[in-house]
């Protein structure tokens, strides 16, 4: 059941995972994968909801080990609204 799960979340585009900390505390990965799209929002969400106990969030591909986020808001205009 594992494999099938593992080939489903790979045909999918499952590929991210997400990581989060509170209190400053080390980060722990969410057992479930999800998309890119759903992985950052999750990560925002997160990061929104704790930033008032100093907790942090983290994406990961885990199929290449590169961290998506938070790398993302590089050079983002905090003061001007952004659609897309």
């Amino acid at each position: 059941m594992e494999f099938l799960r593992r080939v489903l979340n790979f045909c999918t585009g499952r590929w991210y995972a997400v990581y989060t900390s509170g209190h400053g505390s080390g980060f722990v990965r969410d057992r479930e994968l999800r998309t890119r799209r759903r992985a950052l929002a999750e990560a925002d969400s997160w990061v929104g909801d704790a930033c008032t106990i100093g907790g942090d969030a983290m994406v990961k591909n885990i199929f290449t080990d590169k961290i998506v986020y938070p790398t993302r808001l590089r050079g983002y205009k905090f003061n001007s609204v952004v659609r897309g």
